[in-house]
């Protein structure tokens, strides 16, 4: 049965959460926010509670969601022991393998190095403008565009671009995570 209500709570502030996103900037819905957030207040102890997690509930954990809607909730499954990670450290988490990846296969020759920073590039969110340079760069290497040796002496700016994005991202995550 645990289950059971560990998903219906869940699903309770899911779906509170997604009306906070589409509200959050109309000042005129002021009591359903209200409202909002006194059921908001319950369905995180409820959730919590849940997941034996009553302990790391906090007064503000409803603001949270309110603040941040969806990822307000993730940070929260996070805190409760539901999640392990949330989107944005696993993105960071991904980036900095895939970066490490490439910058050792710089190192390396042409053939097979380049196929396999294709490979790390792949699942990668190519909608982030340090990820799409690379990406852009490898395939003019791929293309017979560019000499790998050129490849290896202008690629160096772009992974440190990258890397100067997933410390940025970091701060963000270390800000978000902090619980007074």
């Amino acid at each position: 049965m645990k289950s059971w209500e560990i998903e219906k709570s869940g699903s309770v502030i899911d779906h509170l959460a997604k009306i906070v996103d589409v509200l959050k900037n109309d000042s005129s819905q002021d009591d359903i926010k209200d409202h909002l957030a006194y059921a908001l207040n319950d369905a995180t102890k409820i959730w919590a509670y849940f997941y034996d997690a009553l302990s790391e509930w906090k007064p503000g954990d409803p603001e949270r969601i309110m603040d941040r809607g969806s990822e307000g909730i993730e940070e929260l499954a996070v805190f409760y022991g539901a999640l392990k990670e949330t989107a944005l450290s696993k993105e960071i988490r991904e980036s900095r393998e895939a970066l490490s990846k490439i910058r050792e296969y710089i190192q390396g020759p042409r053939s097979p190095n380049r196929t396999l920073i294709h490979d790390v590039l792949s699942p990668l969110d190519h909608k982030k403008p340090w990820i799409d340079k690379v990406e852009s760069l490898t395939m003019t290497v791929s293309m017979g565009e560019k000499e790998w040796s050129d490849y290896i002496e202008e690629i160096p700016p772009l992974l440190d671009e990258w890397e100067d994005q997933i410390c940025v991202k970091e701060s963000e995550l270390k800000e978000r995570m902090h619980r007074p």
